[in-house]
């Protein structure tokens, strides 16, 4: 079971408008709201908190792969 994960993202704004439209499609809240950041809750007690990145790591990436092994 999923109880909650923190993710960086180097677009708060565009992180915001994304994924609380998208899962609010499934149920999900947005239970908080700050400056730097918000979180998402779930009728289950998991939660999603998404937090602008500090500028000095702004320029790394941090993608997860998209290849498939073959």
């Amino acid at each position: 079971m999923l109880h909650h994960v923190e993710i960086y993202v180097s677009k708060l704004d565009a992180s915001h408008a994304f994924w609380a439209d998208i899962l609010a499609r499934i149920g999900w809240e947005q239970s908080g709201r700050w400056k730097d950041g918000f979180t998402l809750v779930n009728g289950d007690g998991a939660y999603l908190t998404f937090v602008q990145v500090a500028t000095k790591y702004k320029s790394h990436t941090y993608l997860p792969s998209m290849r498939r092994r073959a």
